[in-house]
């Protein structure tokens, strides 16, 4: 062992080790010389107890000083690792930035309000609802709007606002609202779509007919004199033909026709025709806004939602996608129920996006929040309050006897409360499967009805939907994606009668980077294939 020592070749960590291991095998204390030596090269007090031993001997300067370089290098590789991610994570980020600014964008206008005098409006002002993608009012700040008024064209900026500000990110489409004030006296508003490009001049040849001597007509006929003047419809075809994809309007003037622009600065400038609709002005305590509907078919549950909303004062307004048409029916006929059609959003060929794009795989949930919004819309001015509930929420009042006495009493507790939410528990019902003996107050009453003979006894849908939500919400499968119902596989039912929605959208193209996508009519039909989204 003293021979060892004196071996420069060998790093004096490995003495400690071996001296160490010698010291666990045998559980003997260290002969005098070995205990000089240590001492003397690491300057400390060495005592008879092995475990002080050991804790001075890895206290040694030179051990010190190795722990250090680790814990240098350790550090080093740490921080490049850090600097490198960020820069990854910088170069993605300002790629997807850029990939947001510089690209186009679509929006989906949903609908239009204007306010005369509102309760929370300034006077004449108008309010856009659309559907973007949840980075595009970051991009832009307002949408141009002209006003034309009995003087002239007044151009009005409307102001984007999100509707909401906690959607989750993975879903990438969100509701917006652009709100702006326009003339008292307007006669159309029109979304200003204003394109600069200039004016491109090509001269193609366009040559008369020449059929050769080898004809079937008579060697002195001439085609040309039996066109119409210079052939010039075949010219104005050939030209449509060749600009019908890339140009946005296509004019057929002759040389000598001179069109000037009223409308307009110049022949590009296009405009969106915004349908303007005014709220409902009926006086509704309580309207209730429920969350659109698809796949309808538990007439059991939404037939005992009608009828306990209006016994406590609720008029309902229904958005739907599909329901089975007898439910459709009897909802349609009850005197406290207006129900819209909610379609699903298409924008056609013609759009920023990539032609496989189907926004509503990335719109919250059945685009709900905007169907809500809209509602608040129609309904802000005439009702004293306003409930969201979806269809299998009941809410039973317990400060009053009715919802209006029950909000009134609530809001004088709160008065500086802007909203009230109320907990929810979750219960059962019972109910007959058979529609004869079915009653939507059977919790309460004996009362059977017999109009309800049509209604289906067996469920499709719902087991569709109960897997499908089991799958997309509570499997915690797909984190990270927009969850909705266009995940759900759903295949038709031939000879089951069913009321869908059927709507058009038009697209308008070149405004800025913005492609628009108006929705200009929807309504119900009725099918014998089942529901549809």
């Amino acid at each position: 062992m003293k021979n060892l020592s004196k071996n420069k070749m060998i790093p004096e960590v490995f003495y400690y080790v071996v001296i160490l291991s010698q010291l666990t095998l045998t559980g003997s204390e260290l002969p005098r010389a070995i205990r000089e030596a240590i001492k003397h090269s690491s300057n400390v007090e060495l005592q008879p107890n092995h475990t002080h031993f050991i804790y001075m001997s890895l206290w040694g300067k030179r051990f010190v000083r190795l722990f250090v370089f680790i814990g240098v290098c350790f550090g080093f590789l740490i921080a490049v690792t850090i600097l490198a991610g960020l820069t990854i994570f910088d170069q993605q980020h300002n790629h997807i930035i850029h990939d947001y600014v510089a690209r186009s964008d679509d929006i989906v206008v949903l609908s239009t309000t204007y306010y005369e005098e509102s309760k929370s409006f300034p006077p004449n002002t108008a309010v856009i609802l659309f559907n973007s993608v949840q980075v595009f009012h970051l991009k832009h700040s307002s949408l141009n709007v002209v006003a034309e008024t009995m003087q002239g064209n007044v151009e009005v900026p409307f102001k984007i606002e999100p509707v909401i500000n906690t959607i989750p990110f993975f879903c990438k489409w969100v509701p917006y609202l652009a709100i702006g004030q326009v003339p008292p006296d307007h006669v159309l508003l029109k979304l200003s779509t204003n394109k600069k490009d200039g004016m491109e001049t090509r001269i193609s040849p366009w040559p008369a007919i020449r059929i050769g001597e080898s004809r079937a007509a008579s060697p002195m006929f001439d085609p040309n004199t039996e066109l119409e003047f210079r052939n010039q419809a075949s010219a104005m075809t050939d030209c449509l033909l060749q600009y019908k994809e890339s140009a946005d309007f296509i004019i057929f003037p002759d040389p000598d026709d001179i069109l000037v622009p009223s409308l307009g600065k110049n022949y590009f400038e296009e405009f969106t025709k915004l349908s303007l609709r005014t709220p409902f002005q009926t006086p509704r305590k309580v309207v209730a806004c429920f969350s659109p509907l698809f796949l309808n078919e538990r007439w059991q549950l939404l037939l005992t939602t009608v009828e306990i909303y209006s016994h406590y004062g609720a008029f309902m307004h229904f958005y739907i996608r599909s329901m089975i048409t007898d439910l459709f029916t009897l909802i349609k006929e009850n005197k406290n129920t207006r129900i819209s059609p909610w379609p699903a959003i298409r924008i056609g060929e013609s759009r920023a996006a990539s032609p496989m794009f189907d926004p509503n795989t990335e719109l919250e949930f059945r685009n709900q929040a905007s169907a809500m919004t809209d509602c608040l819309l129609q309904y802000k001015e005439s009702a004293d309050f306003i409930i969201f509930p979806d269809p299998d929420d009941i809410l039973v009042p317990s400060l009053g006897k009715n919802y209006f006495e029950e909000f009134t009493k609530a809001f004088n507790m709160f008065p500086t409360a802007g909203a009230i939410v109320y907990n929810m528990t979750q219960t059962t019902i019972e109910s007959s499967t058979t529609p004869a003996l079915f009653s939507p107050m059977s919790l309460l009453s004996s009362i059977k009805f017999k109009l309800f003979s049509r209604l289906p006894k067996v469920s499709l849908y719902y087991p569709l939907i109960e897997v499908c939500y089991n799958r997309i919400f509570y499997a915690l499968k797909d984190i990270g994606t927009c969850r909705g119902p266009e995940l759900c596989n759903i295949p038709p039912f031939p000879g089951l009668r069913c009321t869908n929605v059927a709507s058009d959208f038009v697209t308008y193209k070149s405004y800025h980077n913005i492609y628009i996508h108006q929705l200009i009519s929807t309504d119900f039909e009725d099918g014998e294939n089942g529901c549809t989204l």
